[in-house]
């Protein structure tokens, strides 16, 4: 695991305990919803074994955008950790880019 992966994990985690926290459901949908608003790039995090699989929430367009233009671009990022890859798609199709994505792939899986 090199150090941005553990970076990630550790703002999905942190993300998760925050909304986890709260005392009802509606308070905890909503503020996963403002999270995922706020960011320019957002990813569901599955931990699986000794790595980790990265499902894209929202951002697509804007990473799209940044490999064509081969510019760096300083980005909001946030992550949270989700219990399987449906999970986050779910996220995408409600909070994030939608259902177009549909059949997108993960981002990495590191190990």
């Amino acid at each position: 695991m090199n150090a941005k992966s553990s970076d990630i994990i550790r703002l999905a985690a942190t993300t998760s305990l925050r909304i986890s926290t709260l005392p009802t459901a509606k308070e905890q949908t909503a503020a996963l919803k403002r999270h995922i608003e706020v960011c320019d790039v957002f990813l569901g995090v599955v931990l699986e074994g000794d790595g980790e699989h990265r499902i894209l929430v929202k951002g697509r367009a804007i990473l799209e955008d940044i490999v064509a233009s081969g510019r760096p671009r300083r980005l909001i990022q946030g992550a949270i950790s989700v219990s399987c890859a449906e999970e986050a798609i779910a996220m995408r199709h409600v909070f994030g880019d939608g259902e177009g994505m549909a059949k997108a792939p993960g981002l990495e899986r590191a190990g």
